[in-house]
């Protein structure tokens, strides 16, 4: 099969995360945690995880934003929730990514704890021109330099999606 690789900009991780929130909100039994990723355009757990990261790291531009302590609240319910859910992610993705050499072995170590990423993007200002590059660079992807406009602004309150996790 002849994939071409696709960058994986705010627009794609909010997609590829948005499809698997539905997935997992119908209740169904998966036979592990990527199916729904994958089914949402994740080509493999690695990018699945690094798709929840980014879509963290714009909930917490938001939320930095609007300054509403109902906003933070729900950034750190949306952040509690998908401990789990990175967890599992990153233990389907170290067996794959681990043996490929594709990671660096301090970034996979880094996916492995979301409050570590959380405690990062507080040191970061998002209304800075460097804060996307920072991000990316976090879980070892490049900044596509042609990027999505709508990074910043997307409501973190607009329906309670991740509340099935």
């Amino acid at each position: 099969m002849n994939m071409q690789y696709e960058p994986l900009t705010v627009d794609r991780a909010q997609a590829i995360v948005e499809h698997a929130e539905k997935e997992y909100a119908t209740g169904g039994r998966f036979d592990n945690t990527f199916t729904p990723f994958e089914a949402g355009g994740a080509s493999s757990p690695l990018e699945a995880l690094q798709s929840l990261y980014i879509v963290i790291a714009q909930r917490f531009s938001f939320v930095s934003q609007s300054g509403s302590s109902a906003a933070v609240k729900t950034f750190e319910e949306y952040v509690a929730y998908s401990r789990s859910i990175s967890m599992d992610l990153f233990v389907e993705s170290t067996a794959i990514e681990s043996t490929s050499g594709s990671v660096t072995p301090k970034t996979i170590a880094m996916l492995a704890r979301i409050d570590s990423f959380v405690s990062f993007l507080r040191t970061l200002r998002p209304s800075s021109p460097d804060y996307w590059p920072q991000v990316y660079e976090r879980p070892g992807l490049a900044w596509p330099v042609a990027s999505d406009s709508k990074q910043v602004g997307t409501s973190i309150e607009k329906k309670p999606w991740w509340r099935f996790w």
